[in-house]
């Protein structure tokens, strides 16, 4: 954990004095989904927030890091003895790349740190297709996935960012 805290600080420090734009590279994302999977049947909804950093790296491609809370929240009914649903803590690395004009794909990769008691964390990833409505915001689409042994907890939406 340290040495990926030390990591992501180490990059972002590089990439804030290498900018030769307006735009520090900071970016705020808000996002809501609907579970799949097995999860489905025990949660309602997926919503989640991060703050990003995306350095340029060429014309085309954007690399940094991220760290958010993504929440999925229970159904009444549910089989699981969790009241609190599934909260994770995530911290991991995220890349865009522009596809054709305003068009880009994007993915994060990283650990989600489990926040209720009655599990454990695991690895992530969330692959996006996304749309630069203007400089300052952009509209994707997702999949998000905290895998685990044997099941994952996942879900599909949309998301708004917001470009600093």
């Amino acid at each position: 954990m340290k040495k990926l805290v030390l990591v992501f600080t180490l990059f972002l420090g590089v990439n804030l004095f290498s900018q030769d734009t307006n735009k520090i590279g900071l970016q705020v994302n808000a996002y809501a989904g609907m579970p799949v999977g097995h999860i489905a049947n025990d949660s309602s909804i997926n919503f989640g927030v991060s703050l990003g950093y995306l350095g340029e790296v060429c014309d085309f491609l954007r690399v940094g890091g991220s760290v958010g809370y993504d929440h999925s929240v229970l159904k009444s009914d549910s089989q699981i003895q969790s009241s609190r649903g599934y909260q994770f803590l995530m911290i991991g690395a995220t890349a865009e790349l522009d596809l054709y004009q305003d068009l880009y794909f994007a993915a994060d990769l990283g650990y989600a740190f489990n926040q209720t008691k009655e599990g454990l964390g695991s690895h992530y990833f969330t692959p996006k297709l996304g749309y630069h409505f203007s400089e300052d915001f952009d509209l994707y689409l997702h999949y998000k996935a905290v895998r685990f042994t044997g099941y994952q907890v996942a879900s599909t939406g949309v998301g708004i960012a917001y470009n600093f």
